[in-house]
This record gives structure tokens, C-alpha cells and sequence, in this order.
């Protein structure tokens, strides 16, 4: 719902590809950093968001592995070049695939 939201108003599908690769990139960031020992508060700092975004990233990224994740980022790399000219498929189709894939590798 909250997609088709998004979709509704206007905003372009690339623009959501982005916010959506973003956030990804930032949730494996947090894994890697939180992983090697790096305390939440310098995770904060190095990713540039604020402390209680730094937890946020963190309690997400617990609920992926590093394959989930790795499989996330690919699935939004493929919807980029869709997105770019790479599929017959519309633009609306093809963010709502990428976020059901998206859905079932977090499950």
C-alpha cells in the first residue's frame, strides 16, 4: 500500500530505486561495522545519520545474512537497469517485482 502510495504521487520510479538501494546499502554498512566490533555510536557518525537511525540499521540488519543482503542489493541493481531501458516491462511493474523479491529475501 505504501507503494502504490508512492507510485500514486508522482514519484518517479527511479527515485525510488534509489531510497530503496540506499537504505539497503546502509543496513549491510551498519552489519559490517557492527560486526567488527564498531560501537553503535561511531557506526552513527561514519554512516552520517543520526544515533537512533544507527539502531535502526542495526535491528534490520540482524534480521538478514550477508546472502540476503548480497541478494537484495542485486535485485535493486537489476531493477536500475530495467528501470534505464533494460526491460519491455512498465517502470510502476517492475519497482513492485523488485519489492515482492525484496520481501521474500528478508523473509
Amino acid at each position: 500500500e505504501l507503494l502504490e502510495d508512492l507510485i500514486g504521487t508522482g514519484e518517479p520510479p527511479l527515485r525510488l530505486t534509489f531510497m530503496i538501494r540506499r537504505q539497503f546499502q546502509l543496513v549491510a554498512r551498519a552489519r559490517a561495522l557492527i560486526e567488527r566490533g564498531t560501537p553503535q555510536k561511531e557506526v552513527a557518525s561514519r554512516l552520517k545519520v543520526p544515533p537512533f537511525v544507527a539502531r535502526k540499521l542495526e535491528e534490520q540488519g540482524s534480521k538478514l545474512d550477508e546472502l540476503e543482503l548480497e541478494r537484495a542489493l542485486a535485485l535493486i541493481q537489476d531493477l536500475e537497469s530495467g528501470l534505464k531501458g533494460g526491460s519491455d516491462l512498465s517502470d510502476e511493474l517492475q519497482v513492485e517485482m523488485t519489492v515482492i523479491g525484496l520481501s521474500e529475501a528478508s523473509a
